[in-house]
């Protein structure tokens, strides 16, 4: 997630892995040669979402010696203001073998675990750069940071200094964090390290200069309670860090993993955080093609501590009032459905917009060269509007007097 400088919208990456994961969890080569990174921007964080289309390609990915396709996840993009290029980098994987399972397992579940773990066997970090936060993306090369294996990573600008930071999971053995280079190409070293090792990494910095981590355990796309790291350091070569517990105080922490920590400010008030987590659950154990997302403000204390709150809807703009805007009787609007049935105006035949990551329905728009639809979804249905009379631009004083246009609704 990103909020790019050049127009001051919202950048959503996140792999298109839809098109990568049978029903079941599955990988396989003819699923992951549609897999990519898809874009979708909004002027506020509640929406509406605009597919900005996949802004990297599988067909992109050159590794020397190696053939696609390859399993690419956790997508971060920064701004570098030093050479004006929006900087990507995500974890990219490969099966080395063959894919198969050859070891006797003793049921189905155990059976696709292993077959799941052979196509992480390059542990790899890609790197490939843009013009413009929309895209498109240019592969730039790929490599193991500090020759250290790479796993699951996060991207960090630190907002009081500047510098960009990696912290990635070394072969699930401990975590590292690296400076990265002036041009955000390459890392520099590893500065820090910790254990034991941690999964779904989120680092941000308050304005007070105190650095926080919200990550998880690993345990696979299964939820379990997530951890608050709090630096006692000043800076991230000795970070120090105090584990401060679940903030969720739950579990399954909401089902819901780590993805980013973004600031948000808002007129007439503080800047706030809100903690974005994937929900792989939502669609069932086996759903990944249908997980969902969970969007929370941060509440910090005096004392330093943070919980997060369940909610099922918050505004953007009254982050922390705690009133759900939805009014009473009427069905509740959630993000992120298991599919989104849209009906062309011109052909009578209907598709599924099955993209990755989905859209929040707050109120958004399905648009191709024949036809436009407004959509959201009610009642665990889908549900297709016709277009308003008159289009309301993202920045108009009507779309922001509208609280509906201004929540953010989640699905647990």
């Amino acid at each position: 997630m990103l909020q790019s400088p050049h127009d001051a919208r919202w950048y959503w990456y996140g792999e298109s892995a839809k098109s990568a994961q049978a029903a079941d969890g599955r990988l396989n080569e003819e699923r992951l040669w549609s897999q990519g990174v898809n874009c979708y921007s909004a002027a506020q964080l509640s929406g509406p979402w605009r597919s900005e289309g996949q802004v990297l390609r599988q067909s992109d990915v050159r590794v020397r010696g190696l053939s696609g396709p390859f399993v690419i996840e956790r997508p971060k993009v920064l701004y570098n203001a030093l050479t004006g290029k929006f900087v990507m980098w995500l974890h990219l994987d490969r099966n080395l073998d063959g894919g198969n399972c050859s070891q006797l397992c003793s049921s189905a579940d155990e059976r696709l675990r292993c077959e799941r773990q052979r196509w992480y066997q390059l542990h790899r970090v890609g790197v490939a750069t843009a013009a413009a936060a929309a895209g498109p993306f240019t592969w730039s090369h790929s490599f193991q940071p500090d020759g250290l294996p790479s796993m699951d990573m996060s991207l960090f600008l630190d907002p009081l200094d500047g510098q960009a930071y990696l912290i990635r999971s070394v072969a699930n053995r401990y975590n590292a964090i690296s400076r990265l280079s002036a041009d955000f190409l390459g890392s520099q070293g590893v500065i820090s390290t910790h254990r034991p090792v941690f999964e779904g990494m989120a680092l941000f910095r308050l304005a007070n200069g105190t650095y926080y981590c919200i990550t998880s355990h690993l345990t696979g796309f299964r939820p379990n309670a997530l951890m608050l790291l709090r630096a006692e350091g000043t800076s991230l070569d000795h970070p120090k860090w105090t584990d401060l517990g679940n903030p969720t105080g739950d579990p399954t922490s909401f089902n819901s993993q780590p993805a980013f920590v973004v600031s948000v400010a808002r007129a007439g008030g503080d800047p706030y955080f809100v903690y974005m987590g994937d929900n792989w659950l939502h669609g069932g154990e086996a759903g990944l093609p249908d997980a969902a997302y969970v969007w929370l403000p941060l509440r910090f204390s005096r004392h330093g501590g943070m919980t997060l709150s369940r909610q099922v809807a918050w505004s953007v703009h009254d982050p922390f009032r705690g009133k759900v805007l939805t009014q009473k009787g009427r069905s509740r609007l959630y993000s992120q459905p298991k599919r989104i049935l849209v009906t062309s105006k011109r052909h009578k035949s209907s598709w599924v917009v099955r993209d990755e990551p989905k859209p929040l329905e707050t109120v958004f728009w399905i648009r191709n060269a024949s036809d436009t639809r407004r959509c959201w979804r009610r009642l665990g249905k889908s549900q297709v509007l016709p277009p308003p009379r008159k289009a309301t631009p993202p920045h108009s004083s009507a779309r922001k007097a509208n609280p509906r246009l201004s929540t953010i609704y989640n699905q647990y």
